[in-house]
């Protein structure tokens, strides 16, 4: 009697402490978002859970509209020194309409990605896949028969770029598509976005109805879980940055490959050098121990006021190089093709021409050598291919 009448109160005790963890949670959340459901869930639902049921689902939600038409206009080429026209065909795409059903004989290259694959600034013979194209059918062997597509379209990363080729993108039938983007895609490797990710994960795992059952119900279990979350991203940020991408991005190569596409990622260059400090900025690890230099700095508050441009210039390009190597080696590990044209562009930076116009907008110049790097890595892969068909 004595053992069960302890083992009793002891029991009776944890459930006190548990309500008492619980209520001050929900008073906890309440207090931080206003929203009565923290207080009374399960018997009112938290507008968050609330608005995710109500959103869209994925084959309905509109990501970006394929027919948007925008307006022609004309662009100054400072490689041309004169004005030249910008136009859009009718998917809303840059450059001039094309068959949406593939000529026979035809060699289709989609290259996806947002404005830097758009060539926002640039008039349509300077863009960098006008020029890639010319290239390609410039060469003997392949006849003139390739078709270089841009589909670039401002704003789009990862996500957007794997939805729209599901879309509209696969039914163009391209032999290959060249993949060119990173600076969007550090939007979603956010932080915030990383733990709520790594919390959705558990809905997929062994305790997934444990999960479904106490999440946003159960506050102390919601904030235990978050915790959990946050924790781990924090402590292994970069691991989850691959982790995160590989879905989207390993899915989109996935993708390509069941449907024979050749799938080519292209490093995006930015307005930075390849190497700072004796790190190279094209290894994975070096950028990594880079950006905890530039974080450190950063939290410590010591950057001088009079460097303070300079040193967010540095800590985006350096994010978006990170970007860059982690969808790097995700391309290697599926068997996809990578083209670095940093050297190239590392070898130009140091004559006269501007090639940028901001972080990752290339002018004319800096298309035109983007174009020449990938027709030197691509031409081969390219024959070859053109020979199989």
């Amino acid at each position: 009697m004595f053992c069960k009448k302890h083992i009793f109160i002891i029991i009776v005790n944890l459930i006190i402490l548990l309500l008492i963890a619980e209520t001050t949670c929900r008073i906890k959340f309440y207090i931080a978002h206003k929203d009565p459901g923290y207080l009374l869930s399960p018997f009112i639902e938290v507008q968050f859970i609330q608005q995710r049921k109500n959103a869209p689902p994925p084959k309905t939600a509109k990501i970006i509209n394929f027919n948007t038409v925008k307006n022609d206009t004309l662009l100054y080429s400072p490689c041309h020194d004169s004005l030249l026209p910008k136009t859009f065909n009718d998917h809303g795409w840059p450059g001039p309409d094309f068959s949406e059903n593939k000529p026979e004989g035809v060699f289709r290259i989609l290259a996806v990605g947002g404005s830097t694959v758009e060539s926002q600034f640039n008039a349509d013979i300077d863009t960098w896949c006008y020029r890639l194209g010319k290239l390609l059918n410039q060469d003997p062997a392949l006849g003139g028969k390739v078709e270089v597509i841009n589909s670039g379209q401002a704003g789009s990363n990862i996500v957007r770029i794997y939805k729209n080729l599901k879309e509209k993108g696969f039914k163009l039938r391209p032999d290959l598509i060249i993949y060119y983007e990173a600076g969007n895609d550090m939007k979603e490797v956010n932080f915030w976005r990383q733990a709520d990710n790594m919390a959705s994960r558990l809905n997929k795992s062994l305790v997934g109805k444990l999960f479904s059952s106490f999440h946003y119900r159960s506050m102390l279990y919601t904030y235990l879980i978050e915790k959990y979350s946050f924790d781990r991203v924090n402590k292994n940020k970069y691991i989850n940055h691959k982790d995160f991408l590989a879905d989207y991005f390993g899915w989109l190569i996935e993708d390509c490959h069941k449907k024979g596409i050749e799938f080519v990622y292209v490093k995006q260059v930015c307005n930075f050098p390849i190497e700072k400090d004796g790190y190279d900025l094209r290894n994975l690890k070096d950028v990594q121990k880079l950006l905890d230099t530039l974080i450190a700095q950063r939290d410590r508050d010591d950057i001088p006021k009079n460097a303070s441009e300079e040193y967010w210039h540095a800590f985006r390009c350096i994010e978006q190089r990170l970007i860059v190597a982690v969808e790097s080696d995700i391309c290697r590990e599926k068997g996809g093709f990578v083209i670095d044209p940093l050297v190239d562009f590392e070898q130009a930076r140091k004559g006269s021409q501007l090639l940028f116009s901001d972080m990752v907008h290339k002018t004319c110049f800096g298309d035109s050598i983007l174009a020449l790097s990938i027709y030197n890595s691509l031409r081969d892969k390219v024959v070859a291919l053109y020979a199989q068909k």
